[in-house]
């Protein structure tokens, strides 16, 4: 802990004592990430989530830019021409955040078992401990790609949910406040995944955790997403959003996800 706590990246501790001002201190960790990333026995694994992302991210682009020419103006119409002045950049802004966590989630699925990786010898530069080598590649596949397709079986629902709040009158006017929220939680249930599944914790377990430090979650998942469609940062999201939600998981939740004492027999 006391690696983490001394890199300079959060508000001294009198600002970390109160619930409220613990939880602005959670996009310090993203910053912390970047900074994680660039040590020699991290900066192995920056590559291949690189590689990849230059390829999802120009697809999601692409669609992206199709979707605003398509469909904006559709959404736009039933709009008086005064409140249309005033939706349009909300959606601008819920759309971008919407794409750019696809965008994360695509990358995501495919970079999983190296960010898994990452995650661990993050947690071993922050404990000075060695980290766990003892899975095989196979193991580490069929783990990290089981609990990636958890993760989308939660996250699909819900975004076909909003889609359809979208186009729904009315009620579309909260589609924008919506689409930012579960970008923001989603981000951070992806990359938090990532060190409570390397401690075993079960995917309910983890979303019950985050429910504890809910406002916690959501502004480091808030933070993510909108650094997700800043250029050239978003390509080195990935990894430093890995290393800065193993970093936030230390500080914040690793209390939780340590196994229950067994009660001894004399007692």
């Amino acid at each position: 802990m006391n690696a983490a706590q001394s890199d300079g990246y959060l508000p001294p501790d009198v600002f970390r004592r109160f619930p409220l001002f613990r939880a602005l201190t959670a996009p310090f960790h993203v910053l912390a990430g970047f900074a994680l990333v660039t040590r020699p026995r991290l900066r192995p694994f920056i590559w291949a989530p690189l590689l990849i992302n230059l390829l999802t991210f120009g697809l999601t682009a692409w669609g992206g830019i199709v979707l605003f020419d398509t469909y904006l103006s559709e959404w736009l119409t039933g709009y008086p021409q005064w409140l249309a002045w005033l939706v349009w950049p909300f959606f601008i802004l819920a759309l971008l955040l919407a794409f750019g966590s696809v965008f994360t989630l695509f990358g995501q699925l495919l970079t999983a078992p190296f960010l898994g990786l990452l995650a661990e010898y993050t947690e071993a530069e922050l404990s000075g401990k060695r980290p766990d080598t003892s899975e095989s590649w196979g193991q580490l596949l069929t783990r990290t790609l089981s609990r990636e397709l958890s993760k989308l079986r939660w996250m699909l629902p819900r975004l076909l949910l909003l889609i359809v709040l979208s186009w729904i009158p009315g009620l579309n006017l909260l589609a924008p406040v919506a689409w930012a929220l579960f970008a923001a939680w989603s981000m951070a249930l992806q990359y938090l995944d990532y060190p409570m599944d390397n401690h075993k914790v079960t995917f309910a377990q983890m979303r019950q955790q985050m429910l504890e430090r809910r406002l916690h979650c959501l502004m480091f998942g808030g933070t993510l997403a909108l650094l997700s469609w800043i250029p050239l940062i978003n390509l080195v999201l990935l990894p430093a959003a890995t290393a800065g939600a193993t970093r936030f998981w230390w500080h914040d939740f690793a209390a939780l996800s340590q196994p229950a004492p067994v009660p001894s027999v004399h007692s």
